[in-house]
């Protein structure tokens, strides 16, 4: 026998290009950018009954590429898994048209919304319309290299999203309207009428609070894609060559069955030493993941999930959002930043509205700087000072001179103390102002206590000695599992259980012991990924799946329980490796 060469076959192939998920994104968007202001506006239902008859058009195409690959693609068992989606997408064309009839009728009403809870149900109850079969071929070569005989090797069925996930989002669509025409908004009636059906795709869109992808089977849509994509850095030189590594960023897409590496990245190491080898972090590529994850149907998935939570929570869609206070301030416009992997800084900064909780509402990212691949964590320290904790201990000092517009521009940086990593400290809780909080669980601070240090050179960055502090200000905060604090000497514990507990320092300015709280003020709040906030009682709560939470809570100055009920603003934030924002600082940067 000669040679052998090897090819796959995937049902990818045959995917004509509108039929790719990322296509459905910006669909999704328009339609919950444009569902109204009092009722569904003509763009939005005419916009989807475009993308319904585009599907239905896209997966006949899908039928007649089939017969050309007959014998390679396994024909009968995928054409099977067409005709279904095929038969649903023509049932959701005469739910759109219903839509677009508008009945007057309050029990044809009601029956579409109930036919097009059917039709949304039958993605969950029926899973084998997302799962597809590939094969792999095996061709044989004699020694003299004519061809001899091909291997079929068939791979068992499994899931992918690019077929089944735009026909599902456009019936989830198409239910919410179905919804809105028959409840006309009402929540108790959305919450009689649909709200198990809700919960239930909730459930099914989005990933789970807690969720791990390397130790937990994948259960939902968004945890399915996100298990069968994953990125790792690969060196491309053994040893560094003048101080420097080059790893590129190998991506696998399980449901494309495809390895790539998508780009370098070069990282600058310490020691310049000719042996010594080139090591990443392994996480250096968690935000291309992320990136891919959001685009083969993460960004759909989570935009649907915030949908539907708003639809079961306030009963519509309808602009504008309101929590349960009509009259509350407007949250100012927040600046972020992303701590990636590879050391790079990026910057956001939020913009007027446009599409309520779509990515379009910041500007960026930017990357402003690619140089803080040595720190463990950042910090706010006040205006637009940021505080950088190095893998050593020592704690240095930066200012983002073009922190208005994300420009390259900063001052720093300089070293201001440093024992910052010693196993003691706990957690390190920016104040804002100038002020950190230190959770110290050494002898000299009660075990566990809560330490004041404000930091009296943060404007220019001067000598270690500039400080005020530390000074023993609480001892009963080790209980929290997380700290976060809103400024003014507001911080927030989370205690095992989930529940939200306010505390105000009043010795804030000085680091005298003198407190207002506890008080409780939410619950559930024990399983985000990450909590953070800035002024006037805005928080930044990010999911597991990287979607970022804005929360306002309207009594963070007296502890009272009263919010304005939380919106998604960022998505896909949860490749980086931190994010923060920044908070406020007496006198205000000039920017």
């Amino acid at each position: 026998m000669g040679e052998q060469t090897k090819t796959l076959e995937t049902i990818v192939e045959v995917i004509p290009v509108y039929g790719t998920v990322i296509k459905t994104a910006i669909p999704v968007f328009e339609f919950a950018h444009n569902f109204g202001r009092s009722t569904p506006t003509e763009q939005a239902l005419a916009a989807l009954q475009k993308q319904i008859d585009a599907l239905v058009a896209a997966l006949e195409e899908v039928n007649r590429r089939l017969d050309v690959h007959a014998r390679r693609i396994v024909k009968i068992e995928n054409e099977r898994h067409v005709d279904k989606l095929m038969t649903l997408g023509r049932e959701l064309q005469r739910i759109a048209v219903r839509i677009l009839l508008d009945s007057a009728d309050a029990k044809e009403r009601t029956l579409l919304a109930f036919d097009a809870v059917a039709l949304a149900n039958r993605f969950l109850d029926e899973p084998d319309i997302w799962e597809w079969t590939d094969i792999g071929i095996t061709r044989d070569f004699d020694a003299d290299g004519n061809f001899v005989r091909d291997h079929v090797d068939i791979r068992l069925p499994d899931f992918k999203s690019h077929l089944a996930l735009p026909l599902y989002a456009n019936a989830l669509m198409s239910l919410l309207v179905a919804i809105d025409m028959d409840t006309k908004g009402d929540p108790a009636t959305v919450e009689r009428r649909y709200d198990q059906t809700l919960d239930r795709h909730i459930a099914a869109v989005l990933t789970r609070d807690g969720w791990d992808e390397l130790n937990d089977p994948p259960v939902t849509f968004a945890e399915m894609i996100r298990a069968r994509i994953t990125c790792r850095p690969f060196p491309l030189n053994k040893f560094a060559a003048r101080g420097e590594c080059i790893f590129g960023i190998v991506c696998e897409n399980v449901m494309e069955r495809r390895s790539t590496n998508i780009r370098d990245v070069t990282i600058q190491l310490a020691d310049q030493g000719p042996s010594v080898l080139c090591t990443v972090n392994p996480d250096i590529g968690q935000s291309d993941e992320e990136d891919i994850e959001g685009e083969k149907g993460v960004l759909v998935l989570t935009e649907l999930g915030g949908m539907m939570r708003r639809v079961r929570d306030t009963g519509s869609l309808r602009e504008p959002f309101v929590g349960r206070f009509v009259m509350s301030p407007t949250p100012a416009l927040a600046v972020l930043y992303g701590l990636r992997h590879d050391g790079g800084l990026d910057w956001y900064r939020q913009a007027p509205p446009g599409a309520p909780g779509t990515p379009a509402n910041w500007q960026g990212p930017i990357r402003t700087h690619n140089g803080f691949q040595d720190y463990l964590k950042i910090f706010p320290g006040g205006g637009n000072d940021i505080y950088a904790l190095r893998r050593d201990g020592v704690l240095q000092w930066w200012t983002h001179d073009d922190f208005n517009d994300g420009g390259p521009r900063w001052t720093g940086p300089r070293d201001i103390t440093f024992g910052w990593t010693n196993p003691s400290i706990l957690s390190v809780t920016p104040g804002g102002d100038r002020v950190l909080y230190r959770l110290d669980d050494s002898d000299a601070f009660g075990n566990g206590g809560l330490t004041w240090l404000r930091h009296d050179g943060v404007t220019t960055g001067v000598a270690a000695n500039a400080w005020s502090g530390p000074l023993v200000v609480h001892s009963d905060f080790a209980k929290y599992v997380r700290l976060f604090s809103a400024n003014e000497g507001v911080v927030y514990g989370v205690a095992a259980d989930g529940q939200l507990m306010w505390h105000r320092h009043k010795g804030f300015r000085t680091g005298t012991n003198v407190w207002e709280g506890p008080r409780p003020v939410g619950t559930g709040w024990q399983n985000f990924r990450d909590v953070f906030a800035t002024d006037g009682g805005v928080i930044y709560a990010q999911h597991a799946d990287g979607t970022l939470m804005r929360y306002v809570h309207l009594g963070w100055e007296t502890g009272v329980f009263r919010w304005i009920d939380p919106v998604p603003v960022a998505f896909g934030v949860g490749g980086y490796k931190q994010v923060i924002t920044l908070m406020s600082r007496s006198p205000a940067p000039i920017g």
